[in-house]
C-alpha cells in the first residue's frame, strides 16, 4: 500500500481537515507506445505536510489490478511518459536534491526488474533551476524542455541584500529575462542547446515536435500570468539543426487550450472556442493542413469539429509510432452530463479529418479532469486497435477513482472489455452511501439543463424536505483567490461558501428570499463589476459574464 493511502480506513471514521487534503489524487495517465503498460502518477490531492511529494505506478492494461508503485516515494517524482521504445520511462523529479528544482530523469524498466535499479538524472545542468515542462521527440532520439537560464551574480546579489522588488510592467510582474527558454537533449551524444532566435520577451506557452522530429512547433504570449492567454499568442516553428530561424506561421486571438498536434498528415490541430475570441463559446476542434512554406492564420481558414452541440475538452496524439500512414488524434467529449472519447483521423479522399469512432463512453461515471490516455496499436499481422485508460470514478455505484482501460478494433468491436488496474481509496467503501441521481430543469429562456443530486443514507421520498447540499461553480476569480465555489443549501437552512459569481448568488439568495435561506458565507462576492473587471486576471471572462442572472 502506498504512504499516501496508509491512513484511509481512519479517515473513514474519523478525518481531520489536514488529512483530508492531504489524501491520494489518481491522475497524468499514459499508456506505453506498445500498448503493453499504463504509467501514471499518485499524490496528496490538495496538499501533503512539508515538501511536496509523488509517487509513480505502472500497471498492465490486460492485468486487473496489476498497479504497483515504480519507485519508493520519499521524492516528487511527477509528469511521467513512455520512452518510444516502451522500455524506459522520463520524468520530473528532485532526486537529485529533495525539496529542489524537478529536472528530468530516465528509469529502464528492464534493469528495474531485475534489480533495484536506479533512475539517471539528465540535463544536470539545469538542477539550480529546473526544468518546466518536457516532450520527447517522436523518433525518441531527443527531449525538448523549458528551463531558465542560471541565475546571474548580480540577480543573487539583490536577492542577497533583499533589493529585488518585483516590477509590474507590460508583462506582468515576473521580469522576461526569467522566463523559461527552449532548449533541445539529445541522447545519444548527451550535448544540450538553446535554439537561437526564440524572442526573449515572450513566454512560451506550449510546444511539441513536427512527426518527423525535425521541428519544434511552439506558442507565444506576452506574459505568463493568466490574463495573457486572453491577448494574441503566436504559433512558431523552429528547426532543431544548425543555426536555423523561427518561422511564424500565424497568430491565434487568444491561448488555445493545452498543446498543439502536429499530425503526419502535416495537419497542426489546436482546441480553441467556435468562434475564436468568443471566451465563452464551447471549444471547438481547428484542423489547419499545414505547409512548410506558408503561413496561415490558426483561426481562420480552418476545419472545424464538435463545438456546436458538444464540448471538446482535450485532445492527445494517439499516434501509431510504427506506422508513419495512420493518423489518429484521441479527442474527449462532454455531451449533458455525459462524457465519450472519439477518434479523429483522415479521410483518404478529402485530407480532411473525420471523426472514426467511440472508444469510450460513460455509463453513470465521469472522467477525472483531463486524467486519460489514448493509442493506437498495430499487431505483427497489422491489425489496427485503440487502447483507452482513464480515471474513472461514479457516485451511482459507489466507486473511488481508479485506473481502467478498455481496447477496441478499427471497426469498434469490443478487444479487451473494461478493466479495472488499480485499487485506490479503497477505505471510501466503507463510507456511507449516497443515491446519486442525474435530474434535469428547464431554465427561464426554455434551455433544458442537467445536473446531479445526492441523498444522504436512508432518504426516502415519503420524509418531507431534507437538508440539500448544491455543489455551484460560479467562478473564477484568478487573483489571488481560490478559484472555488461550494454552497451548501436547504429549504430551512443554508451555508455558502463560494467565489466570487458563487458569491454574489448567495448574497442574491439569502437578500431576495428573505426566509428561504437563514444562513450564508459569501467568498468574495462581487459588488461591483467595474471593479471585478479591472481587479482580475480575467477581465475578458468576468465582463462577459458580469450580467444580471436571469432569474432577477
Amino acid at each position: 500500500m502506498s504512504s499516501l493511502e496508509s491512513a484511509g480506513s481512519v479517515l473513514a471514521h474519523h478525518p481531520q481537515p489536514a488529512q483530508l487534503a492531504s489524501l491520494p489524487k489518481v491522475r497524468d495517465v499514459q499508456i506505453s507506445p506498445d500498448g503493453s503498460m499504463i504509467l501514471y502518477q499518485v499524490q496528496p490531492f490538495y496538499k501533503a505536510p512539508g515538501r511536496a511529494l509523488s509517487e509513480l505506478w505502472i500497471a498492465q492494461t490486460n492485468i486487473p489490478h496489476s498497479a504497483r508503485r515504480l519507485m519508493d516515494r520519499v521524492f516528487n517524482d511527477r509528469a511521467g511518459v513512455f520512452h518510444p521504445d516502451s522500455r524506459r520511462v522520463i520524468f520530473l523529479s528532485d532526486r537529485h536534491d529533495p525539496g529542489r528544482p524537478a529536472i528530468i530523469h530516465i528509469l529502464d524498466l528492464d534493469a528495474t526488474e531485475n534489480s533495484d535499479s536506479d533512475p539517471v538524472a539528465v540535463c544536470i545542468d539545469f538542477r539550480k533551476e529546473g526544468v518546466q515542462a518536457f516532450e520527447l521527440s517522436p523518433d525518441g532520439k531527443m527531449i525538448a524542455f523549458t528551463s531558465k537560464d542560471p541565475t546571474s551574480e548580480e540577480e543573487a546579489r539583490k536577492v542577497q541584500q533583499k533589493d529585488d522588488a518585483i516590477v509590474f510592467s507590460a508583462h506582468g510582474a515576473e521580469p522576461v529575462d526569467r522566463y523559461p527558454r527552449l532548449r533541445i537533449h539529445n541522447f545519444s551524444t548527451g550535448e544540450t542547446w538553446t535554439p537561437e532566435g526564440l524572442r526573449k520577451d515572450r513566454y512560451i506557452e506550449a510546444f511539441t515536435w513536427s512527426p518527423n522530429s525535425t521541428h519544434v512547433l511552439y506558442r507565444l504570449r506576452q506574459g505568463r500570468g493568466s490574463e495573457f492567454t486572453e491577448r494574441e499568442v503566436t504559433l512558431e516553428s523552429i528547426s532543431i539543426e544548425g543555426s536555423a530561424v523561427p518561422r511564424i506561421l500565424g497568430v491565434y486571438p487568444r491561448s488555445p487550450s493545452g498543446q498543439n498536434i502536429w499530425t503526419h498528415s502535416e495537419h497542426i490541430i489546436s482546441l480553441q472556442s467556435y468562434e475564436a475570441g468568443n471566451i465563452l463559446d464551447a471549444r471547438t476542434i481547428f484542423a489547419h493542413r499545414h505547409s512548410m512554406d506558408r503561413s496561415f492564420t490558426p483561426s481562420e481558414g480552418a476545419q472545424r469539429l464538435y463545438g456546436l452541440k458538444e464540448d471538446a475538452v482535450r485532445i492527445v496524439n494517439a499516434r501509431a509510432n510504427s506506422r508513419e500512414d495512420i493518423t489518429a488524434v484521441a479527442v474527449e467529449i462532454c455531451s449533458d452530463t455525459d462524457t465519450h472519447i472519439d477518434i479523429i483521423t483522415v479521410d483518404p479522399s478529402t485530407r480532411d479529418m473525420k471523426t472514426l469512432l467511440t472508444v469510450f463512453q460513460t455509463e453513470q461515471e465521469a472522467v477525472w479532469f483531463g486524467a486519460w490516455d489514448a493509442k493506437t496499436i498495430v499487431d505483427e499481422a497489422g491489425r489496427i486497435s485503440y487502447i483507452f485508460a482513464a480515471v474513472l470514478s461514479s457516485g451511482v455505484r459507489h466507486e473511488p477513482p481508479n485506473v481502467w482501460t478498455r481496447r477496441v478494433s478499427h471497426d469498434g468491436h469490443e478487444v479487451s472489455p473494461k478493466l479495472r488496474l488499480s485499487s485506490h481509496l479503497q477505505y471510501l467503501a466503507e463510507a456511507p452511501v449516497f443515491t446519486t441521481e442525474v435530474i434535469q430543469w428547464e431554465a427561464v429562456d426554455g434551455t433544458v439543463l442537467s445536473g446531479l443530486i445526492r441523498y444522504p443514507p436512508g432518504y426516502s421520498t415519503g420524509g418531507g424536505p431534507r437538508p440539500t447540499v448544491l455543489f455551484i461553480h460560479g467562478g473564477p476569480y484568478r487573483m489571488e483567490s481560490w478559484s472555488v465555489s461550494v454552497r451548501y443549501a436547504s429549504s430551512v437552512a443554508t451555508a455558502h461558501l463560494s467565489v466570487p459569481e458563487g458569491g454574489s448568488l448567495t448574497a442574491w439568495g439569502v437578500t431576495k428570499t428573505k426566509t428561504r435561506f437563514k444562513a450564508a458565507i459569501v467568498g468574495a462576492g462581487v459588488a461591483n463589476w467595474e471593479g471585478m473587471i479591472m481587479e482580475s486576471g480575467s477581465p475578458e471572462l468576468e465582463e462577459k459574464s458580469g450580467i444580471s442572472p436571469g432569474f432577477v
